[in-house]
């Protein structure tokens, strides 16, 4: 960065931080922008909380729905609630009224339970909504109630604007590599409106005020109670370089994404709201769309999980739409800003939720609705095929990565055998352990009631301890309780619908191409058999298939000594390797672009 790039920005950053967030301009008070006549709350609406604990910055989305009530999230950073959707929300005759589920909050967050209520009005000429948020804690050792004003102004989110420019980057890049994405867009009015992501965080689409993007600086700063300070200048090479301040300061570098990332939200098939973000390039479309789902377990729109912090998914997506590819990644049931729980939900429900995500798609002016497929990672390549073989949407194409073909129950067999075996059992432990898991799953899918399954299991596992030495047999929990450890793991819905499908026969209904990749480190699908499996659907059926292999990669698709999930946390190397991506993009042009 040059001296006098260096010293604009320590002058920037210095009359930024003289100023108080809570006195900055939160909202554009001095612009006005369109709105429904018929329905004039619905909106972005940003502003300011006058809370006695410290001021706060407020944002606040409501929309309608299609049963004519109102829905309302709602975000107050200094009490930590972000993107809380309301309940009971009323508008009528100008008023707006909601009740948010019980929060803790306040300055020892962990602390005190609120009971947070709202009640407002909007102005006459629709800019703007002032009233009250009443903080009633829920103990009697907690201070008092507390009554909030608030004033709110009309303010567009950023990607709702065509002048909307996304940033993505690393703070400390050379250490701990925090990823973060701003998007700054420039009102009609000539003014700034941005946000920022911290996807590690779980903060998405976190407002920003005093937003600058003038030739080459980058400007934000949130008015949390730690504000977040940003400052970037562009440099020849494109990239963005600057800093990043809460509490400390880091080395921040960015580059602008030559896409638009939007936020697209639907309704699953119980009524609740799901959340995924959507990348499109930023040029003229329609594009062809991949909507990306999720291997085993519960993952956010960027593959975040407790096991790895790889994301995956956001890498992927990143890839394919510098390559011309609109590109759909979903935060599953209960993660991060879409509502329900995880688990209970089958493969089926997973299905159904894509269907509707698909639907919501089709929506959007830039989506090619003849050209819209779907990646599947793990077990989402058969949630794909479900999509595609027992529901009313024809996808385009399907390109499962390290999908099983074979049936649930061989998948789950070696899930565990593998697991075994990072556990050095012993060849005669390991053949008894999953023959007795064998029997617990062909118990399942032949419907038998758990009592009955309970017994079985205890029968075989006091034979199988009969066979084991006196010091062996020590070691061992009660024999009630090891039948409960066995059982636990594999008797909830997901278990009982998946060992049921036959995922070969579900594969021979699949119509698109089909393109399947599969790594020779892969401890969750066994690479060898299903790759075979998959081509051999193929040759019987005249499939059009394109199979994949590629040595040294585990399920993750990233260069592993042995390929286990423990070793995930530990790996340097990005996830879905760049020869893996390679192949992925060549094959999509010859079945989406022809």
């Amino acid at each position: 960065m040059g001296i006098v790039k260096w010293l604009v920005s320590v002058v920037v950053a210095m009359a930024m931080l003289a100023v108080n967030p809570v006195q900055a301009q939160v909202g554009l008070a001095e612009e006005s922008f369109e709105f429904n006549e018929a329905d004039p709350i619905v909106g972005h609406w940003l502003g300011q909380a006058y809370l006695n604990r410290g001021p706060s910055a407020v944002s606040m989305l409501v929309e309608r729905e299609l049963d004519g009530s109102h829905s309302l999230v709602i975000s107050i950073p200094r009490v930590s609630v972000y993107k809380q959707p309301c309940r009971n929300v009323m508008y009528r005759d100008g008023v707006l009224t909601a009740r948010l589920p019980d929060v803790r909050g306040g300055q020892n967050a962990a602390a005190i339970q609120y009971l947070i209520q709202m009640r407002a009005e909007i102005s006459k000429d629709n800019q703007s909504v002032e009233g009250v948020i009443t903080f009633q804690p829920l103990s009697s050792s907690a201070p008092d109630t507390d009554d909030a004003d608030i004033e709110l102004h009309r303010t567009p989110r950023p990607l709702d604007l065509d002048t909307a420019r996304s940033f993505s980057g690393f703070a400390d890049p050379d250490e701990t590599r925090f990823p973060l994405t701003f998007v700054v867009a420039e009102t009609p009015g000539g003014n700034f409106v941005g946000h920022m992501d911290v996807p590690l965080n779980g903060l998405f689409g976190l407002f920003t005020y005093d937003n600058i993007l003038d030739d080459d600086l980058l400007h934000l700063i949130t008015s949390d109670r730690l504000p977040i300070v940003v400052d970037a200048f562009e440099e020849e090479d494109g990239e963005w370089i600057g800093t990043f301040r809460r509490e400390k300061e880091r080395t921040l570098v960015l580059k602008q994404d030559p896409y638009v990332s939007h936020e697209l939200e639907y309704r699953n098939s119980r009524g609740q709201r799901m959340a995924a973000g959507l990348f499109v390039p930023d040029a003229p479309g329609p594009y062809p769309c991949a909507v990306i789902v999720s291997t085993f377990g519960p993952h956010d729109r960027d593959g975040l999980t407790l096991t790895h912090k790889h994301l995956a998914y956001l890498r992927m997506a990143d890839y394919l739409t510098r390559r011309g590819y609109a590109v759909l990644r979903i935060d599953e049931r209960g993660m991060k800003r879409s509502e329900g729980d995880f688990n209970g939900s089958t493969t089926a429900d997973m299905a159904r939720d894509i269907n509707l995500a698909i639907a919501e798609l089709k929506r959007v002016p830039t989506i090619d609705q003849d050209r819209i497929g779907i990646i599947g990672h793990g077990e989402g390549g058969v949630v794909g095929a479900l999509v595609n073989a027992i529901d009313h949407h024809k996808i385009a194409f399907l390109a499962m990565m390290g999908a099983p073909i074979d049936f649930g129950k061989a998948t789950l067999l070696f899930q565990a055998g593998q697991a075994m075996d990072f556990e050095e059992e012993h060849k005669e432990v390991k053949r008894a352990n999953l023959q007795i898991l064998s029997g617990i799953l062909d118990a399942i899918r032949n419907d038998e009631e758990e009592p009955a399954i309970r017994a079985a299991l205890r029968s075989e596992l006091e034979k199988h301890r009969k066979a084991l030495a006196p010091e062996r047999i020590a070691e061992l929990p009660p024999l009630d309780e090891e039948v409960n450890q066995r059982l636990a793991p594999y008797t909830d819905d997901w278990t009982r619908y998946w060992v049921k499908l036959n995922v070969p026969g579900m594969f021979q209904q699949v119509h698109c191409p089909v393109y399947g990749a599969f790594g020779s480190l892969d401890k969750e699908v066994d690479p060898a058999t299903n790759a075979t499996l998959l081509e051999r659907l193929a040759s019987e059926k005249g499939m059009n298939v394109r199979v994949r292999r590629y040595d040294g990669l585990n399920h993750l698709f990233m260069e592993a000594p042995t390929g286990q999930k423990s070793e995930y946390l530990g790996l340097d190397g990005p996830p879905f390797a760049d020869a893996v991506l390679r192949d992925l993009v060549e094959w999509l042009d010859l079945v989406t672009r022809d």
